[in-house]
């Protein structure tokens, strides 16, 4: 389940989104009727930490929310930092996007086999 990409920049950059979302995963901003495109990282954070925790936290979204012990067991550290930042409340303290959510990711060190 997702519905991501109400974000959109039109040809003269100036940004472009829809309000909606699907209640839970929907970022603060954009419950309030100003969505940006920190607000698909929200989003997308909280579908990662339910999809490793078992549970969709509860609003407000405080850290560590509930579900923390089973996402300590499955994700490392820098890993969980990495989710972490995506779930910050103020949209200023997320990654400015997908795309620096995804390279942020990226340069998690793999564990050795």
């Amino acid at each position: 389940m997702s519905d991501f990409g109400f974000s959109k920049v039109n040809k003269s950059n100036k940004l472009k989104a829809s309000g909606s979302g699907t209640v839970g995963y929907v970022a603060p901003e954009q419950a309030v009727g100003r969505p940006m495109f920190q607000s698909d990282v929200f989003s997308l954070s909280l579908l990662i930490y339910q999809l490793f925790g078992g549970h969709l936290p509860d609003w407000p979204y405080e850290w560590p929310p509930e579900g923390i012990d089973k996402v300590r067991r499955k994700l490392r550290p820098k890993a969980r930092a990495w989710l972490r930042k995506g779930m910050e409340m103020r949209p200023q303290d997320r990654y400015r996007n997908g795309v620096a959510m995804e390279k942020a990711f990226y340069k998690i060190p793999r564990p050795k086999r």
